[in-house]
């Protein structure tokens, strides 16, 4: 048996499945089991929240069909690059980023056997040749290099001096033995990629930068002549969902940073040792701060679909169709928007979003600090909620209809997901939505489940208690409404029943025992189903006597008329009894009921482990004194006056007076109950 503070209750299955929850997400801190759906709802909510203004420092040259149908199809010609370089300079754009990689010298057929003549030419010894070889030969390159487009490319970048150029790193894990372990880069031009300005790393920190086993930068001529270099790379997390930009790769024991950020750090004129990486925990440029995971990654704050910033098609600037003043000032970006090429990502806004408008987010977003903020301090809102929402459910529901508790629930719910969305939206604040709302869910079933158990075997409790001496309609509305029933006893105002065999002892001492008990039985048959079928409560059997109560344990406004009508048809049950006995040669006897109204204590009473449903009191024993009276008046029913006066507009009545009863000091006025009016 279950100690009282053992004992399962409503709440304590709430309490239960809340420190559940809290557990499992504990637990799931490691094994990310739920991690997955929690990064689902975060699109939700940025799909609920809308476009935003990102801001008017960021613009995009877009590479769009429409160019492609102008100028041919993809890749173009280095020279149209070039073209572009020297109209967004003249227009005073501040920074100009090509989200491309140009990996490749330019192939073009013509192009390909100038270089080659030029590579033949070095073999050849020029000053035994001819001694006016040597000038002619760098003649000659000069010339050749005036028409090489990748060299007019790398002139016009290097003359603009604003041009931000992307690389490639491969993901991959370096050799670890010093002795082949890449000791620098190859490329004294790749420094403009890396952090020249590298945090002390604290201890106890779990740092697991993302490592690169090779590295793609642009054609030599392009990568001396920008002015900041920076990777392009794009890491989706599981799902193929875009959701977080990645802030430092090592390759060669350097730590080369991403575009955007290169891009951002020559926009605000920082120095490269201005632009600080705290691996694991944070970036810094100049005075703006990103707060980092372990794996220096943060969460992009989209600021709605494809389209969020201002595109410009690249043929329309080329064309002049479009004004370069309106880049003054501004980052500007190139990069590809036509079907067909270029990358394209799944964001949480977006199911293909331009990579170049990932880059351009990412600047927008560290340029205004706008971040989804997600640190260890938002644990705490996360296990508050799963406890007062658990809690809230454990106090409510075990007291409300399981239609309202759902109802509850469910407004619990929407409750929920107003704060969190709201929390997101306003405050910026990733609150983890799955675990409040797991919370609900099993608290709710749980606390169900429970009670439909409990009150399934309460049911049966309540028919295997009253289905013997209550009608079946009776029980049914017990079951259904088992408030009306209070087991540990109540005072109420009844009315009781009392019948009894006038001479049983005089028959009982005449007739054999084996002929006594089924005649017995037969009249106790027809009495009781009189009784519940007037939807009395038949208390007990007391020898040859019958107590019967009206009104409990479901109230009935009418408990005294169903009294009455019991007894009336329990006397015209007998004389056709008496008919019966007579055919069959049996004795015949009579019997006396008393009636009484008026209070009395009903309920469960005896002893802990054994006791009875009934009715005890001063009412009770004067209904025995009324059946009683019956002897002497000759009469067959005598009722109270407080019966009396609740039928009187009904029943037939005739007044006897007022007698003395014993433990009564006043005198009772009794009635006798003959008839129901109307029949």
């Amino acid at each position: 048996m279950l100690r009282p503070y053992l004992k399962i209750s409503g709440f304590k299955m709430c309490l239960f499945a809340t420190l559940l929850i809290c557990g499992f997400y504990a637990l799931d801190n490691w094994v990310k089991l739920l991690y997955p759906i929690e990064l689902k709802t975060l699109d939700y909510r940025f799909k609920i929240r809308g476009k935003r203004d990102p801001g008017p420092e960021v613009v995009i040259i877009a590479i769009d069909d429409k160019s492609i149908d102008k100028i041919g199809r993809w890749p173009w010609s280095r020279s149209v690059h070039a073209r572009m370089v020297d109209i967004l300079s003249e227009g005073e754009a501040r920074v100009i980023g090509f989200d491309i990689l140009f990996l490749l010298p330019e192939e073009q057929p013509e192009y390909s056997r100038i270089r080659q003549l030029i590579d033949s030419y070095k073999n050849l010894d020029l000053q035994k040749v001819s001694p006016h070889g040597s000038r002619f030969y760098k003649e000659m390159i000069g010339a050749l290099q005036k028409v090489d487009p990748d060299r007019n490319f790398a002139n016009s970048v290097e003359k603009s001096g604003r041009v931000a150029l992307a690389l490639a790193l491969q993901p991959g894990h370096q050799m670890k033995k010093d002795t082949l372990q890449p000791k620098g880069l190859d490329n004294y031009y790749l420094y403009n990629g890396v952090y020249s300005s590298i945090g002390n790393i604290k201890e106890g920190s779990h740092i697991s930068t993302l490592q690169a086993k090779e590295i793609f930068p642009p054609i030599y001529p392009l990568t001396a002549a920008a002015k900041v270099l920076g990777y392009a790379n794009s890491f989706p997390d599981e799902d193929g969902s875009l959701r977080r930009e990645t802030l430092a790769i090592e390759y060669a024991r350097e730590y080369f940073l991403p575009l955007s950020v290169s891009i951002l750090g020559a926009y605000l004129n920082l120095s490269p040792n201005q632009i600080r990486i705290n691996l694991g925990e944070s970036l810094e440029l100049g005075s703006l701060v990103v707060h980092t995971d372990e794996s220096n990654r943060f969460l992009i704050n989209y600021y709605g679909p494809a389209g969020s910033f201002p595109y410009y098609s690249f043929i329309d600037v080329l064309k002049g169709k479009i004004s370069p003043s309106i880049f003054k000032d501004k980052i500007v970006f190139i990069g590809w928007k036509a079907a067909g090429i270029g990358d394209f990502w799944v964001t949480p806004t977006s199911p293909a979003l331009p990579g170049v408008e990932k880059q351009a987010t990412i600047i927008s977003n560290i340029l205004h600090q706008d971040f989804i903020i997600r640190n260890k301090y938002l644990v705490i809102w996360d296990l508050a909620l799963i406890l007062i929402t658990g809690l809230t459910l454990g106090f409510l529901i075990p007291k409300l209809s399981p239609l309202r508790a759902a109802s509850f629930s469910l407004l619990l719910c929407v409750l929920l997901g107003a704060f969190i969305q709201y929390t997101f939206s306003q405050a910026k604040l990733w609150i983890y939505a799955v675990y409040p709302f797991l919370t609900i869910g099993l608290a709710y079933s749980s606390t169900t489940v429970f009670r439909l158990l409990t009150e399934e075997r309460e049911k049966r409790k309540i028919r295997s208690t009253f289905s013997l001496y209550l009608s079946p309609v009776v029980v049914d509305q017990l079951v259904k409404h088992p408030g009306a029933l209070k087991l540990g006893g109540e005072r109420r105002i009844l009315t009781v029943l009392f019948s009894d065999i006038r001479g049983f002892t005089t028959l009982s001492e005449g007739m054999p025992v084996e002929d006594l008990v089924p005649l017995l039985n037969r009249y106790m048959d027809a009495m009781t189903e009189i009784i519940l079928d007037h939807e009395g409560l038949l208390d007990k059997y007391i020898g040859d006597a019958i107590l019967a109560v009206y009104g409990a344990p479901i109230p009935q406004n009418d408990h005294a008329m169903r009294a009455c009508l019991t007894a009336l048809d329990m006397m015209e049950r007998l004389r056709k009894l008496h008919q019966e006995w007579e055919k069959e040669r049996l004795p015949c006897f009579d019997i006396g009921i008393g009636i009484n109204t008026g209070p009395a204590a009903i309920g469960n009473m005896g002893s802990k482990k054994r006791f009875t449903y009934t009715v005890i009191g001063d009412s009770v024993n004067l209904t025995s004194r009324l059946e009683g009276l019956n002897k002497k008046y000759g009469t067959h029913i005598l009722i109270s006056e407080s019966t009396y006066l609740e039928v009187k507009d009904y029943m037939i009545c005739q007044d006897i007076g007022a007698v003395e009863v014993r433990g009564k000091k006043e005198p009772v006025k009794i009635y006798e109950l003959l008839g129901e009016k109307g029949t």
